[in-house]
């Protein structure tokens, strides 16, 4: 494999340095590495001689931990960095943290360039990914805070599932969330985001997390019903297992609930329509409203009515995010409220 470099001089006097790559197979890590460094140096401002040193560093820290990054979990994506589009992503990303060296914003640029760096073709993905590399520069330290967090809330998920999974699963977002709030000027901060495209206020708000939940998971909402009320004593362990759905705590044998589909099944096992009538009725009674809901995440999780507070409030009810907006949250550590939904 051979390279050339070329130099020419640009319309403001600075001097572009162009690497051609006549193979794009073999490129080791050094080759790479210090065409990128050539690159930068030479299309980056001309300034004195200690911004210069700083600028130079940043840009050698973050070429070399996205190579490593790259290197580490597809060696042949590397080849790409001869494509033009590519090169020029890792030069903004080069850019972009030689201004701010911030640290969050380094992480969140390389997890973009390990991304873009997977594929050389011309498609949405990739030119999302380009921008939202050029979006970085935008951002400071409290606007991508604000960003993981609405990224977290916005996707709480309606999960359907006993009441004490749902409250297990909310417990994990809602702690996290709370460590984080309050956070001040919030309007301004959205209206920033705002600006620079990375989400939208739309004209709607959404539903409050508890209403949300409730229309989703209408079936396993419930309070259960008690074995006092309806005996289930001369049931079969096969019957009892298609009936019973598992109530709010482990172990509880007093209270079934029961699924709404099985209530269907009852006559082919004997059942009499009185019998299968009165579980309809006692299932229905069983359900939950919307208060119930809401009080059993405020009894059950901790920081929840904090939480939903802030998300089901002011601006946060009408965000939402753009296409290269998610990108971006994607790339900022934080949990992720889907796990186990």
């Amino acid at each position: 494999m051979t390279r050339s470099s070329q130099s020419q001089k640009s319309g403001d006097n600075s001097t572009n340095t162009q690497i051609t790559t006549q193979n794009n197979y073999g490129l080791t890590y050094d080759e790479v590495r210090q065409a990128a460094l050539d690159v930068f140096k030479a299309n980056f401002y001309d300034l004195h001689a200690l911004a210069k040193e700083v600028a130079e560093d940043r840009a050698r820290a973050i070429t070399e931990e996205t190579l490593e990054r790259i290197f580490e979990n597809n060696q042949e994506a590397v080849s790409n960095f001869s494509d033009p589009d590519i090169a020029a992503a890792l030069l903004e990303a080069q850019k972009s943290y030689a201004r701010s060296g911030d640290e969050e914003a380094k992480n969140i640029l390389v997890e973009l360039l390990a991304q873009r760096t997977q594929s050389r073709a011309r498609e949405p993905k990739n030119i999302l990914l380009n921008e939202a590399i050029r979006k970085i520069e935008l951002l400071g330290p409290d606007e991508i805070e604000l960003i993981g967090i609405l990224h977290v809330v916005i996707r709480m998920p309606f999960q359907d599932g006993n009441p004490k999974k749902i409250c297990d699963s909310l417990t994990k977002t809602c702690d996290w969330v709370s460590a984080a709030l309050p956070i001040h000027e919030i309007d301004e901060k959205i209206s920033i985001l705002e600006y620079t495209g990375v989400l939208n206020v739309r004209a709607g708000t959404r539903k409050p997390f508890h209403e949300g939940l409730y229309l989703s998971a209408p079936n396993t909402l419930t309070k259960g019903i008690s074995t006092q009320i309806f005996d289930i004593s001369n049931i079969s362990n096969d019957m009892k297992n298609t009936l019973w759905f598992p109530y709010a705590e482990e172990g509880d044998q007093e209270r079934f609930a029961v699924k709404p589909e099985s209530i269907d099944q009852l006559p082919q096992s004997g059942w009499s329509d009185k019998q299968v009538q009165e579980l309809r009725r006692l299932n229905k009674e069983a359900k939950m409203n919307i208060s119930e809901v809401q009080e059993l995440l405020v009894s059950r999780v901790p920081n929840y009515e904090k939480v939903a507070n802030f998300r089901d409030n002011g601006k946060i009810k009408s965000v939402e995010f753009s296409p290269v907006g998610v990108l971006i949250a994607e790339a900022i550590p934080a949990p992720d409220p889907r796990e186990g939904a």
